[in-house]
């Protein structure tokens, strides 16, 4: 019998921000622990899974938004994301620790976030790298 691993490991990808949502919210009434962490995930490294295995140890199910394109091109430059974005999701979809995946565009032209799957999907734990975001927005 031939699995296709591919299909099952992106099932991770919730696009859609109510049925984020209301995963999210299942698991909480289950009495689990939701963690998220944010990040472009752009040329995943050692680093990167090293972070994520850290940050999914603070709860029950580690939920990742991945940063669009747009966003990672206004706060990166423009020559980044070097990966596309619907890659990045499906590299870090692959990664046990992981649970859900989904693409966050928070960034507006000003560069400021906007915190909007914080407020959506209100997890337990909200993990971020110091320098992630500005002082006068945190």
């Amino acid at each position: 019998m031939f699995i296709n691993r591919r299909d099952e490991s992106t099932k991770k990808i919730i696009l859609n921000e109510h049925e984020l949502k209301l995963k999210v919210f299942a698991c909480q009434a289950l009495g689990a622990k939701v963690v998220l962490t944010i990040g472009s995930w752009d040329l995943l490294h050692i680093g990167h899974v090293r972070y994520l295995m850290k940050v999914q140890s603070y709860g029950d199910v580690l939920v990742v938004g991945t940063d669009s394109d747009r966003a990672v091109k206004l706060y990166k430059g423009e020559y980044r994301p070097i990966i596309p974005e619907s890659e990045r999701l499906e590299m870090v979809c692959y990664l046990s620790c992981v649970d859900f995946v989904t693409t966050v565009d928070d960034v507006d032209e000003q560069g400021k976030w906007q915190y909007s799957l914080l407020r959506l999907i209100r997890p337990d734990v909200f993990v971020a790298v110091e320098d992630s975001y500005p002082p006068e927005q945190c």
